[in-house]
């Protein structure tokens, strides 16, 4: 029974992506309803799914659904699998999709390629799931092919402007790579094996690595090499900070959880295949750890928070690569490589010990209702009720040594006003001013921002120095 439903899991977002092209542009409500209501029920249906799969005692599931070609010495089909792997990876992006299609709802609005958004997002869904769900490489190779050219569509989204369709192209071409580095895995797993060999059966076949050594090497390579760009590990790290000129929610699903990962996803997926090459294993560790090493040191002298969060990103995916390649030794030792990005409420994590050279950030604008214990904890830069940003400057403080650079986008208002008088006596205690740039052209920056803007830079410490003072001007492409 469970094997007939697992192909509903790929026909749902499909189903959803096609209603949605017969919506009218101006039909708003109707088009993120369709994607809303497309992913939620996806979730929802999953949540069943693997409820009842983990009750039948998690067996892996693999099926062959659709034959598309087939000759005498080769057969090209659709297989879907589900495992402890597919399980974790569609769960979670089934629950990131709806909170970006859920948040793109009101961000997106009255955008004029707000239909074209929700388009992709459901193409780009439709791929994820063909891609998490497939058992063989051909199956896999669909789904990767439509995650590449809808993350070049949303890279691109704001077609009219320079920068985006630019940096769209460079990122094609490291995936175009990954495509080539792929479909030569699938052809010399065809010489291999003379056949259209499915995961599972390629962790039955180790010992293909003793009687085709030159082969083997050769496919995992490949795959290793496919797998380092689409996670943007070295030397192909660039691409994800550029993958940041999309709107806001579609960044998302690079920086932070859906594309990026794919890449992850395809060395567990193949993991019982080179588990027991040490070459291998240590050439991915090297990759990742050259990675982690070199993004860390690179994020943190970004100017920009999108930036810093990319390359976090790009050192978290690195130890990803070195906790798979080591995951016998981490399985023995009981524990795990520590995190790199930590998902919390900052408002309630307590400083670390040694602190922060710098801290960059664009804290979101409006009130925040605090607990009573947080209001005591920030009660020297409270009055009145709380404002996001006034709270995220004293955390800032917080985070910041003696002698640091507090560098914070946030609106003008903090600078006059009984309001903010509070903000304002506890930044001429604990830190002095350096610079103030004030944000004169706000187009294709801070369109939805209705306040005047600043970029308000402090050193943490005692002592009076003078302050710069720019207007920032920018040209029509947004630079």
């Amino acid at each position: 029974m469970l094997l007939h439903i697992l192909p509903l899991f790929v026909l749902l977002p499909l189903l959803g992506f096609l209603a949605s092209l017969f919506v009218a542009q101006k039909n708003e409500r109707v088009l993120s309803a369709i994607a809303t209501g497309s992913i939620g029920l996806h979730l929802a249906g999953l949540l069943a799914f693997t409820v009842f799969w983990a009750m039948s005692g998690f067996p892996t599931l693999n099926a062959k659904y659709l034959t598309l070609y087939q000759t005498a010495d080769f057969e090209f089909f659709i297989d879907f699998t589900f495992d402890r792997i597919t399980a974790v990876f569609a769960l979670v992006g089934s629950l990131l999709l709806l909170l970006v299609s859920v948040f793109s709802r009101t961000y997106m609005h009255r955008d004029g390629g707000f239909k074209r958004f929700f388009n992709t997002l459901l193409l780009f869904t439709l791929g994820y799931h063909f891609a998490i769900f497939s058992g063989n490489f051909e199956t896999l190779f669909v789904g990767w092919e439509i995650l590449g050219i809808t993350s070049f569509l949303l890279i691109a989204f704001y077609r009219d402007r320079y920068l985006p369709v630019k940096n769209g192209f460079k990122v094609l071409s490291f995936y175009r790579l990954s495509d080539v580095c792929l479909m030569l895995a699938m052809w010399m797993c065809h010489h291999l094996w003379h056949r259209n060999i499915t995961f599972a059966e390629m962790g039955e076949a180790t010992a293909q690595f003793q009687d085709h050594y030159g082969a083997s090497v050769f496919i995992a390579a490949m795959i290793v090499v496919a797998a380092a760009v689409k996670s943007a590990q070295l030397p192909f790290s660039t691409w994800l900070p550029r993958a940041m000129e999309g709107p806001t929610s579609s960044s998302a699903i690079f920086y932070g959880s859906l594309s990026v990962h794919i890449g992850a996803f395809l060395l567990l997926r193949t993991y019982s295949f080179w588990e027991n090459e040490a070459g291998v294993t240590w050439a991915i560790a090297a990759i990742g750890l050259l990675t982690s090493l070199l993004a860390n040191s690179t994020g943190r002298v970004q100017p920009s928070v999108k930036s810093q969060i990319a390359y976090a990103s790009i050192a978290q995916i690195g130890l990803m690569f070195i906790e798979i390649a080591l995951a016998p030794l981490c399985r023995s030792a009981g524990r795990r490589l520590p995190s790199m990005v930590t998902v919390c409420d900052s408002l309630d994590r307590e400083p670390d010990a040694k602190g922060f050279d710098l801290v960059i950030g664009n804290p979101p604008y409006g009130r925040v209702s605090l607990t009573p214990e947080q209001r005591l904890r920030y009660r020297d830069s409270l009055y009145g009720h709380a404002n996001i940003y006034g709270v995220f400057t004293d955390l800032a403080l917080r985070w910041t040594v003696p002698g640091g650079v507090v560098a914070y986008v946030t609106p003008t208002s903090f600078l006059a006003g009984q309001y903010f008088k509070a903000l304002r006596a506890l930044l001429a205690r604990t830190a002095r001013p350096v610079a103030m740039d004030f944000i004169a052209a706000r187009k294709g920056v801070f369109d939805d921002v209705l306040q005047e803007t600043v970029l308000a830079t402090y050193r943490v410490g005692p002592g009076t120095t003078p302050v710069t003072l720019h207007h920032v001007s920018l040209d029509c492409d947004g630079r």
